[in-house]
């Protein structure tokens, strides 16, 4: 049957195309699944800090459970996770920068097997951060949502409760 600018299509309306059309319409189709979003999440968030991973991905768990959504879905929310920003502020894909993590010799095949580990076993992943949906990195600026003396934070009445700590980071919630 000819294409008819007039006919309703449904989800049963089955389409042919032809191949090499399809293989063009499909070439900028990014290819990354939740499990390699979560580990490159891992890899970026703790420089490769196999310590400090299951910590991070608690804390994707934590923010998913709480939103209802997928931890996935919560590492790639906009601007929370600074591995990912260039995502939005260049437009780079998702799939390219986790091909360029996975590229990256500073990060040992032994870092992404027992990353994956973690992620492969998420559902029973014990909580090592008391409940915690966000963090800081010691070493960068005193986030404001962490500052209890910020006017903001007290303005919205609202405080920082510190949950967990380790030698990169503070975990915690606001309350």
């Amino acid at each position: 049957e000819s294409f008819n600018e007039n006919k309703v299509w449904t989800e049963s309306t089955c389409l042919l195309i032809r191949k090499d059309i399809w293989e063009e319409m499909n070439e900028n189709v990014e290819s990354y699944s939740d499990r390699d979003v979560l580990a490159t999440t891992l890899i970026g968030e703790t420089g490769g800090d196999t310590k400090d991973a299951s910590m991070v991905l608690n804390v994707l768990k934590n923010r998913a459970k709480k939103r209802g959504t997928t931890p996935a879905k919560e590492a790639l929310r906009k601007w929370q996770f600074s591995m990912w920003n260039r995502h939005y502020k260049k437009s780079e894909s998702i799939e390219s920068i986790v091909k360029e993590y996975k590229a990256n010799k500073n990060w040992r095949k032994e870092h992404w097997d027992y990353v994956y580990s973690l992620v492969d076993k998420i559902n029973t992943l014990k909580d090592n951060t008391t409940g915690a949906n966000m963090y800081y990195a010691h070493k960068k600026t005193l986030p404001y949502w962490a500052d209890n003396t910020n006017a903001k934070m007290k303005e919205l009445g609202k405080e920082w409760k510190e949950l967990a700590k380790n030698h990169q980071h503070t975990f915690g919630t606001v309350v």
